[in-house]
C-alpha cells in the first residue's frame, strides 16, 4: 500500500486499505478468540463462522478492550468498502472538477496510511504477546505510539 502511494497509485492504496482492516480483524480473532475447532472450519472452508461486527466484540471481549475494536469496526468500515468496492468515496476522488484526474489530498492519504500501519503494528504485538515475545510485542505496540493521531489517545 505504500509503495503505491509512493508510485501516485492512490487509488489503488486506498483500494488495499479495507484487506489490511479485515486481515488485523481476522488475524486478532484467530490469535485469541477461535476455537481448535473453528480454526479447523477455517481451514477447510475458507470461511469465518462470523461477520466484522461480531468479530469486533468478540476481540474487544478477550483482549478487555473495552469496545475499542467495535467502535474503530464502526467508525472505518464503511468507508473502506466504498474504497474497496469502487463506491461514491473512491469515484468522488477519480476527479478533479470536470477532468479525470485524481484528487486525494495529503491529509487523507496520511489518514490512510497512519490507519493501516496502526492495523499492522496492532496485530503483529498482540500476535508477538500470545506467542510470549513480551519484548517484541511492547516494541511494536510502542511504535504505534510514535506518529500520527495515536500519539494523542491509547490503543488498546
Amino acid at each position: 500500500m505504500l509503495l503505491l502511494i509512493r508510485h501516485d497509485k492512490t487509488g489503488s492504496a486506498f483500494a488495499l486499505a479495507r484487506s489490511i482492516f479485515e486481515s488485523m480483524y481476522r488475524g486478532l480473532w484467530i490469535n485469541f478468540c477461535a476455537t481448535h475447532a473453528q480454526i479447523e472450519e477455517f481451514e477447510r472452508n475458507d470461511e469465518l463462522p462470523l461477520n466484522m461486527t461480531q468479530m469486533a466484540r468478540a476481540i474487544d471481549e478477550q483482549y478487555r478492550a473495552q469496545g475499542f475494536y467495535e467502535d474503530l469496526k464502526n467508525r472505518g468500515w464503511a468507508a473502506l468498502c466504498s474504497y474497496t468496492h469502487t463506491g461514491q468515496l473512491q469515484l468522488g476522488r477519480r476527479f478533479t472538477g470536470a477532468n479525470v484526474q485524481p484528487s486525494y489530498s495529503d491529509a487523507e492519504i496520511l489518514e490512510v496510511a497512519t490507519s493501516e500501519t496502526t492495523c499492522v503494528l496492532l496485530l503483529v504485538g498482540r500476535f508477538l504477546a500470545a506467542q510470549n515475545h513480551a519484548n517484541e510485542s511492547r516494541e511494536a505496540e510502542g511504535l504505534i505510539q510514535t506518529y500520527g493521531p495515536a500519539q494523542r489517545s491509547a490503543v488498546p
